[in-house]
């Protein structure tokens, strides 16, 4: 009986869902409000490219409040931009840089070339109900904000 008992247990165990949370993103520092503020959410293999879960809102000069439901345990990292022309992508000048601000998580200082991974990344643990995340956009140029 006990055999059977423990049996049970692990395929309980087995198929219970895995817990996820909710992530809660501030989005502050647009220059305008024009344009759009876009989030993605990423992974390791689809940052800073296609594949990243993607929210947009309105730009203001106030913050901007977004929310990821249901994130499964791991590890992730969010970009986000003031996209000023609200076409779909961070613009750059000719030599490489961004005319639009952005930002990601963790607010890593500013360098030359993108934010990298390690920098921004960040953890969903199986315990996590809610977390919090603030990103203050930052730019290059005459607007930018160091």
């Amino acid at each position: 009986m006990l055999k059977h008992s423990v049996r049970l247990a692990a395929l309980v165990f087995a198929v219970s869902p895995v817990a996820a949370a909710d992530i809660n993103v501030v989005v502050s520092g647009a220059p305008s409000a024009d344009g759009l503020i876009e989030i993605g959410l990423c992974t390791e293999e689809s940052w800073l490219k296609d594949g990243c879960d993607r929210l947009s809102k309105p730009a203001s000069l106030e913050p901007v409040t977004f929310r990821f439901e249901n994130v499964k345990p791991g590890e992730y990292a969010i970009t986000a931009i003031h996209d000023f022309n609200a076409d779909g992508k961070l613009d750059l000048r000719w030599y490489g840089a961004p005319k639009e601000f952005y930002g990601a998580s963790n607010n890593p200082k500013k360098r030359r070339g993108p934010d990298r991974w390690k920098d921004a990344k960040f953890t969903v643990s199986d315990g996590d109900a809610e977390i919090q995340m603030d990103i203050v956009l930052r730019g290059w140029g005459e607007s930018r904000r160091d």
